[in-house]
């Protein structure tokens, strides 16, 4: 997904994310290996940009990192503390594994459905606002 020039741009090791006017955060994941640690410092920053509360997400795995078994298993665990529900948008095959991954072998804790085109995404996770 494009970053937008118009919207304050928050970062963290593994990601960039930013709200759309409809209040949806968007994320774009970064091509950086996944730790415990950094996976923690991205959910504080969620955390701390919903104020508490639960957010929808649209996020963009195109350019994503690795991450073993134990940082995806501790992510997925985290998933509904923080998110209502995901969509997931991938153009690289190697994302769309990934998005795979979590859909084919896990069982979900939240709605999560992967897209290619972003007006479907944010059409799809608007449901859950």
């Amino acid at each position: 997904m494009k970053l937008p020039s118009d919207k304050e741009i928050y970062r963290t090791e593994i990601a960039e994310f930013w709200f759309t006017d409809d209040g949806i955060l968007n994320c774009n994941a970064l091509p950086v290996d996944r730790t415990i640690k950094n996976i923690i410092e991205s959910y504080a920053l969620v955390e701390k940009l919903g104020g508490g509360k639960r957010l929808c997400l649209i996020t963009g795995l195109s350019n994503t990192g690795v991450q073993n078994k134990k940082e995806r298993d501790f992510a997925i665990e985290q998933l509904p503390k923080y998110y209502k529900a995901m969509a997931v948008i991938s153009d690289s095959e190697f994302g769309k594994s990934i998005a795979n991954i979590f859909l084919i072998i896990y069982n979900l804790p939240i709605p999560v459905k992967l897209f290619t085109k972003e007006e479907e995404a944010r059409e799809w996770v608007a449901k859950f606002l």
